[in-house]
């Protein structure tokens, strides 16, 4: 019943995370309580789809990475920080210590700081 585009099922479309599943449903993360499935919370984390749900497990966070931006997202649901390109970013996401790597569909590369999200292209 989400809009926005379709997501994809994938290694990424799912993830547990402290007893929660964590889901990407069109545009949205959602939390889903666990063995039931019951709904935590959900986010709207791009304005057109969720590829995919990520966990930084240095800084205990969720990460989105949307068709149009990436954002990290606390444990209760709540946008921490959104960060986008030039174009849409379906060329490959990478989730390091510190920082995020996503490509765009140019190819350009983008460097985003999980503290902060402030983002340097290449």
């Amino acid at each position: 019943m989400a809009a926005g585009g379709t997501t994809g099922i994938h290694e990424h479309s799912a993830i547990v995370h402290r007893g929660k599943c964590i889901v990407a449903v069109g545009p949205f993360m959602v939390s889903l309580g666990i063995p039931m499935l019951e709904l935590d919370w959900a986010t709207k984390t791009d304005w057109a789809t969720c590829f995919g749900v990520y966990h930084s497990e240095k800084h205990g966070c969720l990460i989105s990475h949307g068709e149009l931006q990436v954002a990290r997202i606390s444990d209760d649901g709540q946008i921490v920080w959104e960060a986008g390109g030039a174009d849409i970013l379906t060329n490959g996401i990478s989730v390091h210590d510190d920082h995020i790597r996503v490509i765009d569909f140019n190819d350009d590369e983008y460097v985003i700081d999980i503290n902060n999200g402030h983002t340097k292209s290449f």
